[in-house]
């Protein structure tokens, strides 16, 4: 975003101009590989409010998908979009531009009637939009959606949607938080999605009851008065997987993520903690100031992925195959039992390892497959 009313916008743009002096636009720049401007768009409403593009993906059509957060009642919105009307001061919304920067093609807000701000997106495998950012609305449309559906208290939660492709269905809404504040509104949480569709997250939190899973590298807050960092590796159906908090006595916090082919994590961000957890540190030692920057590695355990209910996993590696089914016994407790299938060329280094999982009535099962 920005305060310029000069920024050397190209012809024929969505939005050539700056509304007024010392209002916040929105902006969009497209930069080919030898440099050259591609195309560069203000995107904002018409009237005297903020409007703040923080996160860009582009698209390999040439479009570009970005979120942020607006204060403009007539922020624009496209016919169609999942929310054409703004609930709220400041409103989160999505939108794509086509591939010159000339049109507004889709548009929605996201929102309830407390601030909401949007902070990263990405893409999903079959061209959905996953949208990660800080609310203080209570009535987030989370109804049928999602594995947190009420708001966790304290001054913000972080939330997560998902809408189609053309921006006009809500098909995931969920709260994530505890009791205390789980994010800032200058820096909220960061999401990417990896091969087989499972999303994690990362940002910061003063909350001691983060949803933590019980199988977390830390499982609990490392600073009394202070924020940790987080992470969070989420199924869209089976909920969360596993949740860790991430620090030392001072203030922590994640600001970005990335995922590599095997589902491991890698986390920047920011830390105050001269005690953060080191593992084969390039830097040993907090080097003073404010804060140092921290760049963690969370490993997928041998590459897990979430099997659903008569669903059959293929691992791309050689010829390896697997199919599972789930057996309930009388307490509630789900076994995958899982199956070799073809000729597998190196079952040496081939492990599988069943799941237990609780089931609840009526719930769809799932399980986990672990491969190496």
């Amino acid at each position: 975003h920005t305060l310029s009313s000069d920024l050397p916008t190209t012809p024929d743009v969505f939005k050539a101009n700056h509304r007024a002096e010392e209002m916040e636009d929105g902006f969009v720049a497209k930069i080919a590989p030898d440099g050259a401007l591609g195309y560069l768009t203000y995107l904002a409403g018409q009237g005297p409010a903020v409007d703040r593009v923080l996160s860009i993906a582009p698209i390999g059509d040439g479009t570009a998908l970005v979120t942020g957060l607006t204060e403009d009642p007539a922020f624009p919105v496209s016919s169609g979009a999942f929310a054409t009307t703004s609930s709220g001061q400041a409103e989160a919304f999505v939108a794509r531009l086509n591939s010159g920067g000339t049109e507004l093609t889709e548009s929605t807000f996201i929102g309830g009637s407390g601030d909401d701000h949007a902070f990263d997106l990405a893409l999903g495998n079959a061209g959905e939009v996953w949208v990660a950012g800080i609310t203080t609305s209570q009535d987030l449309p989370t109804a049928l959606h999602g594995p947190f559906p009420s708001y966790s208290g304290g001054e913000t939660d972080v939330f997560l949607a998902c809408l189609d492709s053309d921006l006009s269905n809500l098909t995931f809404m969920s709260y994530l938080g505890g009791s205390g504040a789980d994010g800032a509104f200058q820096s909220g949480p960061s999401l990417a999605l990896d091969q087989q569709g499972i999303i994690h997250l990362t940002g910061g939190t003063v909350s001691f009851d983060f949803p933590i899973t019980p199988n977390a590298f830390s499982p609990h807050r490392s600073s009394s008065n202070a924020s940790d960092a987080w992470y969070l590796r989420l199924h869209a159906e089976a909920g969360p997987l596993y949740a860790t908090y991430l620090g030392g006595f001072a203030s922590d916090a994640g600001h970005a993520i990335a995922v590599n082919q095997r589902g491991s994590a890698f986390i920047a961000g920011a830390t105050s903690s001269s005690n953060f957890p080191l593992v084969n540190p390039i830097q040993s030692s907090f080097a003073g100031g404010l804060t140092d920057l921290f760049l963690a590695q969370i490993s997928n355990p041998i590459g897990a992925a979430v099997l659903l209910a008569e669903e059959s996993i293929h691992l791309k590696e050689g010829s390896k195959v697997l199919s599972g089914d789930i057996v309930v016994n009388d307490a509630g407790i789900a076994d995958l039992e899982l199956q070799l299938e073809g000729e597998v060329t190196t079952p040496v280094d081939f492990e599988v390892r069943a799941s237990k999982i609780k089931v609840k009535p009526g719930a769809r099962l799932f399980g986990t497959v672990y491969f190496n």
